[in-house]
């Protein structure tokens, strides 16, 4: 408090003091501008005395150091705005939450149905099938019902054999044999020999035993093979002479995707072309040279059987024109090696790719191309 009271006192004498001052230059100012005299003139005693007070004052009042007084009583708050504030950034998002789990209900109980087979009440838990022809009835599906698109009617299974629901009078049920399968009609599958207890239905077709032993008359029995039909090494049938007794088949696979011809440069004997020269042809190579394709289908076995060898250029093309037979077993679109030699660097190749028309022409031995046996039987 006692150096504001000093401040003050002060800022009064400065003001006196410049007032003073003020007044005296203006009066020097009349004075110098009414007399001519020059400029410069010394102020008075009195004017000079005044100024060096000023002087002084205003050094005191530089460094005068003021001291802070108590901090004042806390004021009354504020009313609150009713202005809104800008909105803040976007925060982070939050972590993903756990995942909602599903819960299964209990299994419901099967249902049951009761039905009169002809001979009595029949109660199950069966099942429908529609257009379901080839499951066996045996007593895991009693009760079940199907619709037969061959017979075009509905049939329950008894538990044994399916039995047409639409049938008006029940005929006996006859199986001599006892082997399942019953000989009318109206139990769906027939058992074409009743008193053969190997030949029903359900029965596998034996070859050449003179028997129709799965009673489809479709099914071929015997050595008596077709075209397309699996051969006796288990390879496809591609030719057939005698009605189906003979013929030859092709390998499942390929036994090679990249081999030589070989015997490159030397003339070999294997020179047949025709139908029936192939396995002569590879027995030839394979005594002439070592490391060719002729090798590699002479070594192949399956089946059981080991007579399989390379296909001449006539047994070759023929099976380019089985197209069925070639899509059957998978031949591929490149080129195969025949037995056929042309000269003693070329030899015939048979194409399967159907864009150029499988064309059969001769390649240098040393190039590297696909080997699929063949045998006769």
């Amino acid at each position: 408090m006692r150096n504001f009271r000093i401040l003050a006192g002060f800022m009064v004498v400065f003001l006196v003091a410049f007032m003073s001052l003020s007044a005296a230059a203006h009066a020097k100012d009349d004075d110098d501008s009414g007399s001519g005299k020059k400029k410069g003139k010394k102020l008075p005693k009195h004017a000079r005395v005044l100024q060096a007070q000023i002087n002084d004052n205003k050094a005191l009042i530089e460094n005068i150091e003021l001291t802070p007084g108590p901090q004042g009583l806390k004021g009354d708050p504020g009313a609150d705005s009713t202005v809104e504030g800008p909105q803040g950034p976007k925060g982070d998002p939050g972590t993903d939450g756990v995942d909602g789990q599903s819960i299964q209900g209990p299994q419901g109980e099967p249902g049951t149905s009761s039905w009169f087979d002809g001979f009595e009440t029949v109660t199950t838990t069966g099942s429908v099938q529609v257009g379901n022809d080839t499951a066996d009835c045996t007593s895991a599906n009693e009760g079940t019902i199907r619709f037969n698109t061959a017979a075009k009617t509905l049939e329950v299974c008894d538990g044994t054999v399916w039995a047409y629901l639409n049938a008006t009078e029940v005929p006996e049920k006859v199986d001599a044999d006892n082997d399942g399968y019953y000989t009318d009609i109206y139990y769906s599958e027939i058992d074409c020999d009743d008193n053969d207890y190997n030949v029903n239905p359900g029965a596998t077709e034996i070859r050449n035993d003179g028997l129709d032993n799965d009673c489809n008359p479709n099914t071929s029995d015997g050595d008596y093979y077709q075209i397309g039909d699996t051969g006796p090494a288990g390879g496809i049938v591609f030719y057939i002479t005698d009605g189906g007794q003979h013929g030859l088949e092709v390998a499942s696979a390929d036994q090679s995707s990249a081999v030589e011809w070989g015997c490159s440069g030397h003339k070999s004997d294997a020179e047949g072309t025709a139908l029936g020269t192939g396995a002569s042809n590879t027995v030839t190579i394979v005594e002439e040279c070592q490391y060719t394709a002729a090798s590699i289908a002479y070594n192949h076995t399956e089946g059981g059987f080991s007579d399989w060898y390379l296909p001449s250029k006539d047994e070759l093309n023929l099976l380019w024109y089985e197209e069925t037979v070639a899509v059957q077993a998978n031949m591929d679109d490149e080129p195969y090696w025949t037995s056929s030699q042309r000269t003693n660097r070329t030899a015939w190749i048979q194409s399967f790719d159907p864009f150029d028309g499988g064309r059969d022409e001769y390649e240098n031995k040393s190039i590297c191309i696909r080997v699929r046996a063949v045998r006769a039987f």
